[in-house]
């Protein structure tokens, strides 16, 4: 499984809830964490998911850049 689909999958399985890079490589360990950053802001450009400032459902930090899929 490439890195992308490993993001996608975990994204799309906690749908609606939001997660930092650093949550998101935690869970999927994959590391560095810039390499989730690359991937997350690519998907952030599909219309099936969504990319903003909030509070990561996994950390619970206030005000970080959040990946989430978006339930249509």
């Amino acid at each position: 499984m490439t890195i992308a689909e490993k993001i996608f999958k975990f994204l799309q399985a906690h749908s609606p809830r939001a997660y930092c890079d650093d949550c998101v490589a935690g869970e999927c360990d994959l590391w560095p964490r810039q390499v989730v950053a690359s991937r997350t802001e690519a998907f952030s450009l599909c219309a099936e998911f969504h990319r903003e400032q909030e509070t990561c459902a996994g950390c619970l930090s206030e005000g970080k850049l959040v990946t989430n899929a978006v339930q249509f």
